[in-house]
């Protein structure tokens, strides 16, 4: 990675010296490096980032949801009663059909997995095929007839294993069925109707390892990636250019190490490794520029040229997640209701 020793602002244009690429000048209108803080309205830790445009931004965590219009955020009202709630995905095929999961905790203190979806009118909570589902962690699709949920409780104390439940929305309900235990709980699906749908998982115990996995609507199946980190985030501009980030502690020397790998249709390559670092989400505009986030509030970002710079940021907390319209314009969502915005 690129170490970028220093920034400043002259005028309109961001200015960064680096040790291996010299000096660069980029328009603030125009700099991938260049992001400002956004007002929020929240407090809450942000896990999730959908959109269908620029005007039309929603954004999951905690008990807020919050939805851009263009102009500024605010908080959406899914349930009469919020109290016990806690979302933690979002996903549409549509401006007026979005879904939001995640779960709400009952008197007893027990939480079941919970969905809610918008129509362009307004919110109502949909039945799941199952009377006791588990939390809802991330929710994905190909299209209105396909959406996916996947809920999960811990098999091991120590978070290495955990029991999965896998909800299918085929247009009218929510067909559910048991899928057994897997590595590490389910962090990020990602899919397209031409490509279907990956799903990436991650354990916190120990040496950090998860799986990645194909969901067909039959079976789960793993991929080899050639890496058995905790995997954090996936995305794709196709399946023939995806990318899966993740961090491991390697055996015996108990070394850190943050890893991203690429598929290009047909294999699987380790692109880079980097010495102490716990990715945390991979976003693109194509198949060369990429930002990655990464623990403690930190920015990575890769030009056209696949040189990697290191992005100053104006918060301290993780950056969860990241949407941008292609156009150059990014938005990144984290704890403490931080959310960076580039044009």
């Amino acid at each position: 990675v690129g170490q970028l020793s220093s920034w400043a602002i002259f005028g309109n244009q961001l200015v960064t010296t680096s040790g291996y690429h010299g000096l660069l000048l980029y328009s603030i209108e125009s700099s991938p490096l260049f992001f400002q803080t956004m007002h929020s309205g929240s407090s809450e830790n942000l896990v999730d980032i959908w959109a269908s445009s620029r005007t039309d931004i929603y954004a999951a965590g905690g008990a807020d949801l919050l939805h851009f219009n263009g102009a500024a955020w605010s908080r959406v009202k899914v349930a009469s009663v919020a109290q016990g709630l806690v979302l933690r995905g979002v996903w549409g095929s549509g401006p007026t059909d979005v879904f939001v999961v995640g779960e709400r905790k009952g008197t007893s203190g027990a939480a079941k997995g919970t969905v809610y979806h918008y129509d362009g009118t307004g919110w109502t909570e949909q039945a799941l095929g199952m009377t006791d589902p588990n939390p809802l962690l991330v929710v994905g699709g190909t299209g209105a007839k396909d959406v996916v949920a996947i809920g999960a409780i811990k098999y091991w104390a120590d978070h290495t294993f955990y029991t999965c439940q896998e909800h299918r929305f085929d247009g009218v309900t929510w067909p559910s069925k048991k899928v057994g235990t897997v590595m590490g709980a389910p962090r990020r699906i990602w899919g397209s109707s031409a490509d279907g749908l990956w799903l990436v998982t991650g354990s916190r115990y120990k040496y950090y390892r998860g799986k990645v996995l194909r969901i067909d609507g039959k079976a789960w199946s793993e991929v080899k990636i050639g890496g058995w980190s905790l995997f954090t985030g996936i995305w794709g501009s196709s399946a023939s250019s995806l990318y899966v980030v993740g961090h491991h502690v390697e055996i015996p020397e108990g070394q850190l190490w943050g890893e991203l790998f690429h598929h290009d249709g047909a294999t699987w390559k380790q692109t880079k490794k980097v010495q102490d670092l716990k990715p945390r989400e991979i976003w693109g505009t194509g198949s060369s520029a990429l930002y990655m986030t990464h623990e403690g509030g930190g920015l990575l970002y890769r030009d056209a040229g696949k040189v990697w710079h290191r992005v100053p940021t104006p918060s301290p907390h993780n950056l969860n997640r990241i949407w941008g319209t292609g156009k150059g314009e990014v938005f990144i969502i984290g704890d403490h209701g931080t959310i960076l915005h580039k044009r």
